[in-house]
């Protein structure tokens, strides 16, 4: 029986060809590429993931701005791992609100 396709709180948007995001936790330091992002979270290719449930800080620029806030590692996997976003500031949510919809308007 085929899987039943997770229900999404937010959109998700592929993003071609990726964007750098810096992401930080216990000493560690990555800048990883994006390759999923939603108002929800985003999804990071990479090797070595962080575990599951890590808390992790993150920057990425939007245009000559900076998004920051806070996500937790809900998915781990070979390729990459998934971050669901925990602290946004309104600000840096609007940033990334408005990041998500150009991106839909190039396509």
């Amino acid at each position: 029986m085929p899987a039943t396709p997770i229900p999404r709180r937010y959109q998700r948007v592929k993003l071609s060809p990726g964007k750098w995001v810096i992401v930080q936790s216990a000493g560690r330091t990555e800048t990883l590429r994006c390759i999923m992002m939603g108002l929800g979270g985003m999804f990071l290719e990479c090797s070595q993931p962080f575990p599951e449930g890590t808390f992790v800080r993150f920057a990425f620029s939007v245009g000559a701005q900076t998004a920051r806030g806070t996500a937790t590692v809900r998915d781990a996997t070979a390729k990459g791992m998934g971050l669901a976003f925990v602290t946004l500031k309104p600000d840096d949510r609007a940033k990334i609100r408005l990041f998500l919809e150009r991106q839909l308007a190039k396509k």
